[in-house]
């Protein structure tokens, strides 16, 4: 199912993912702060906490991907485990790291758009940047995710 993420971040500390259908329904939130980890899904009534590692990532998004290539990818500084490829302008072409046999690709790039597909084994996530901003508005709301008191908390290791 196609989902739309609002993503908001701070090279490299700091993401936050909120995330809705595309009739506009909220799906969740995600937050990634240094080595922390939040997921609020409000279908499953559940507040995720955790480290920022991979293993968390695929037991609540079911995508096992690690955290911090996020911002990786959408700042453009590889990891040092990165094998990467240059294109026009010396911009990213593609990346592979070499743990994870992950693949980035930079498919387009229009302005201030970006069409990035990553494949990791069976997963396939395709990212459609648009509207980008330098400026985040009220980051101290911003990188804060609370768990509403109705919802279970689930401390994942």
């Amino acid at each position: 199912m196609p989902l739309v993420a609002k993503i908001r971040s701070e090279n490299p500390e700091k993401l936050r993912m909120d995330i809705t259908t595309l009739s506009g329904f909220y799906a969740g939130s995600v937050l990634v702060i240094k080595d922390q980890f939040k997921a609020l899904l409000p279908r499953q009534r559940k507040f995720y906490q955790g480290k920022s590692q991979i293993s968390v990532m695929k037991k609540v998004l079911s995508v096992p991907i690690n955290p911090q290539w996020l911002n990786q990818i959408l700042f453009e500084t590889p990891s040092e485990n990165w094998d990467c490829k240059r294109g026009r302008h010396s911009l990213l072409k593609s990346c592979i790291d070499s743990a994870s046999g992950m693949s980035v690709e930079w498919k387009e790039r229009a302005r201030d758009q970006r069409n990035i597909s990553l494949k990791l084994n069976d997963h396939r996530v395709e990212l459609f940047l648009s509207e980008f901003s330098l400026q985040i508005e009220k980051p101290e709301e911003a990188f804060r995710l609370k768990a509403p008191s109705s919802f279970k908390k689930v401390f994942l290791r």
